[in-house]
């Protein structure tokens, strides 16, 4: 197997006003990879932390399993530390190394929340109402599972995302078995 595919990035932080030029996110080059048994990589999220401005990329991979999702589906991420640079080559770019989260398959990305924490909720491919969620106060290097979300009328959640709320509350959102979207909140 060969896992030469990559993410084609083009992103605005003015919220759609002006665009930067086109660059890859290439994980073929990746050596910390196992491309013989891992070969799509999907689901970039990009997030930028406002208190320093590094850009947050996280990417999933996963072995080709014919639609079914596997068990070693793995989330890495690396960060970009000057996103606003003209991208005139990809040496423009600062880019880290890429790192696994050891999060297993995360759709939507993490969230940064106002105290400055990510927090992650991964998809739940195992019959269960619950849901684990995970912390993370180091930037993402490392996640600690704080607790998890409770859907009593779902048994496996899809795509879930948590927004903060004004009042300092989470909001989770999820696509699950019912059909619908569900919801699950935290209280402050």
């Amino acid at each position: 197997y060969q896992m030469k595919n990559s993410g084609i990035v083009k992103y605005s932080d003015d919220d759609g006003k002006t665009w930067n030029r086109l660059f890859v996110i290439d994980t073929w080059d990746d050596q910390k990879i196992d491309s013989r048994k891992h070969i799509v990589c999907s689901d970039y999220e990009l997030k930028v932390d406002p208190s320093t401005n590094v850009l947050y990329v996280s990417y999933t991979v996963r072995p080709n399993a014919n639609g079914v999702l596997p068990m070693d589906t793995q989330t890495w991420m690396f960060t970009i530390s000057n996103p606003d640079a003209e991208v005139v080559s990809e040496e423009t770019l600062e880019v880290s190394e890429h790192w696994n989260t050891g999060l297993g398959y995360v759709r939507n990305g993490f969230t940064i929340l106002k105290n400055g924490e990510f927090i992650i909720v991964p998809n739940e491919t195992k019959q269960s109402a619950k849901n684990a969620v995970y912390i993370s106060k180091d930037k993402g290097k490392t996640w600690n599972e704080v607790g998890s979300i409770y859907i009593p009328q779902a048994t496996w959640h899809d795509e879930p995302v948590v927004i903060e709320k004004q009042d300092g509350s989470l909001w989770c959102l999820t696509c699950s078995n019912t059909g619908y979207l569900t919801e699950s909140f935290s209280y402050v």
